[in-house]
């Protein structure tokens, strides 16, 4: 079995596992020494499009619900916008997919 990893060529760290919903997303996730955290991918067109998302910067969303006008309290829109913030020390150049193979006996 092919399982694949994301890692940092400076370093030789892995790309861990995202702490999940409250703690963020993959994101805001910076390569790791402690390899036994490192993300599995099942495909490289997956690690591939994780890195490349990842490059782009922190996504951060900003939720807020919007009341509408005075006296119409029934009504309620939950909004939620995205935006990207740029982390200029990510590089592309720096970063590799890495393919390991395990064999189940």
């Amino acid at each position: 079995m092919d399982l694949f990893f994301i890692r940092q060529k400076s370093t030789g760290f892995y790309m861990p596992m995202p702490l999940g919903r409250q703690g963020r997303g993959g994101s805001h996730m910076e390569p790791d020494a402690d390899s036994s955290k490192a993300r599995i991918f099942r495909t490289e067109r997956a690690a591939k499009i994780a890195l490349n998302t990842w490059c782009k910067g922190k996504f951060v969303a900003d939720r807020y619900t919007d009341h509408g006008h005075p006296g119409n309290d029934w009504e309620v829109d939950y909004v939620e916008n995205i935006s990207v913030v740029p982390v200029p020390s990510r590089s592309l150049d720096d970063m590799e997919v890495v393919k390991r193979t395990v064999v189940l006996d």
